[in-house]
């Protein structure tokens, strides 16, 4: 089961995406990103844990080249892996903008963004 969140730009600049649930499965899932209405053409630039999973649950956070895609594996498969939810902050910048330099690891999400997060049910 993929779950696919959109991912859109507030009047800050601020990436704005929901919250998911990924349910237990037998295989590991993809939680999938995309640019979607004023971010679409943008870039994803980085993503950064603020509430930290246990290790080895979530494989990394990747770009899919020349696309609005990204992606993350999360090997939630039941006994274990249970938990959440872990909030992140995701930066994205508009079509035709440079990424900066990475922000330093936040305790808190920026201003605007809400609180997205991952949670295993």
């Amino acid at each position: 089961m993929a779950n696919s969140l959109p991912v859109t730009l507030n009047a800050s600049g601020n990436a704005i995406v929901e919250n998911t649930a990924v349910l237990t499965s037998a295989e590991p899932q993809i939680i999938k990103w995309y640019l979607d209405g004023n971010a679409a053409g943008g870039t994803f630039c980085t993503f950064q844990w603020i509430d930290k999973p246990p290790a080895g649950l979530f494989g990394e956070f990747t770009v899919i080249p020349g696309s609005n895609w990204a992606f993350m594996r999360d090997l939630h498969t039941g006994v274990g892996t249970y938990g959440g939810p872990w909030q992140y902050a995701l930066y994205v910048v508009p079509k035709g903008a440079k990424c900066a330099v990475p922000p330093k690891r936040r305790k808190r999400p920026l201003p605007g963004t809400g609180t997205p997060n991952i949670t295993n049910n």
